[in-house]
């Protein structure tokens, strides 16, 4: 396989990935261990990907995202996120984005792409997310990683997300690498788990 290189320290290998390609974490259980691992919010978005070219959703659809939403995101190297506008936005967003596949500018003002990984960087998700850490694409945002404290601590800081709006969090095994279908590497941290 070929790689493309993006610094010293990351590389990609230059792979086709599609909306089959994409991992998906189960529910945290009681439990569980998490020492050591991160944590990022979970956002009430829609899930996509994108592939290096093209914005699609996570059942393969392209989304018509016009040039200026999409200026600036590496060519060729695949991210995986969501399209979000907001608590509360996920409805406005599948009936203008996901239904219609629109591709009017109007449609897509006030959303953001929430990118949380990139699936063809080589190595763990502390080096994936590390490698984030240096895009700048204008209507893009970093999803923040933090270290998880403690259970205690993430309980109360999802108490206070709920009173906010805000969906859940997402651990992450810092030393896992990206697979594709559901793992147990990535653990959804929800109001469920609070109990």
């Amino acid at each position: 396989m070929q790689q493309l290189r993006l610094g010293k320290r990351f590389e990609c290998f230059l792979k086709e990935v599609t909306h089959l390609g994409l991992m998906h974490g189960r529910d945290y259980a009681a439990g569980q261990r998490i020492a050591g691992w991160l944590v990022q919010e979970k956002f009430d978005g829609l899930r996509c990907l994108w592939t290096g070219t093209e914005l699609v959703s996570r059942n393969g659809e392209r989304f018509n995202a016009p040039a200026w939403f999409t200026a600036g995101l590496p060519a060729g190297v695949p991210l995986d996120g969501e399209l979000y506008a907001g608590v509360g936005s996920l409805g406005r967003i599948s009936n203008l984005l996901a239904r219609h596949k629109s591709g009017k500018d109007v449609d897509w003002q006030g959303v953001r792409f929430m990118v949380f990984d990139a699936p063809t960087v080589r190595g763990c998700f502390s080096d994936r997310a590390w490698f984030l850490r240096g895009i700048d694409a204008p209507h893009t945002e970093i999803v923040a990683t933090s270290a998880v404290e403690s259970l205690t601590k993430l309980r109360v800081a999802l108490k206070r997300l709920h009173k906010a709006g805000g969906e859940g969090f997402i651990l992450r095994d810092p030393s896992a690498p990206y697979v594709a279908g559901r793992t147990g590497t990535v653990l959804k941290f929800k109001s469920k788990s609070l109990y």
